[in-house]
């Protein structure tokens, strides 16, 4: 009978210690599929968070890009008014640095055409004058289109 009761405590032993390796293993694993899942959850936030990021700064461009564009038109009419009635010939240095002092420019330069080229004729950067275009690329394109 001693032997009996040794015996079934022994297998109640080890049907116990499976059982808790059994619920150990499944607590980890039921852990390691929470937190994947999070995981998962946390990137797709992130991921939604950094398009509409993205999405905001192409429209804060776009918006920015725009309004320079109407600052530049309106400066270009502002400019051409300026230089309607005045004679190429006659505009000089001094001239150039007026309209860029007066409207905020960069540099202000006047082109002139050539049989096969278009040359700075006359620059508020004075290094810039008598410089080529030829070899710009899509600016010597465009300022061939704007000057025919």
């Amino acid at each position: 009978m001693k032997r009996f009761k040794d015996q079934f405590r022994d297998n109640i032993l080890v049907i116990m210690t499976v059982f808790i390796m059994l619920i150990i293993v499944l607590t980890i694993k039921t852990f390691d599929y929470m937190i994947t899942n999070q995981q998962d959850d946390d990137i797709q936030q992130l991921s939604g968070f950094i398009m509409n990021s993205i999405e905001n700064s192409v429209s804060a461009e776009d918006l920015i890009q725009n309004y320079l564009v109407e600052i530049l038109e309106n400066v270009t009419y502002q400019v051409e008014e300026d230089l309607s009635g005045v004679e190429l010939s006659t505009i000089d240095v001094n001239f150039l640095e007026e309209i860029k002092s007066r409207y905020k420019l960069s540099e202000v330069a006047l082109f002139r055409k050539l049989e096969n080229d278009i040359i700075i004729e006359t620059s508020t950067a004075e290094h810039e004058i008598g410089l080529s275009t030829k070899d710009w690329g899509f600016w010597y394109d465009a300022f061939s289109q704007l000057l025919a």
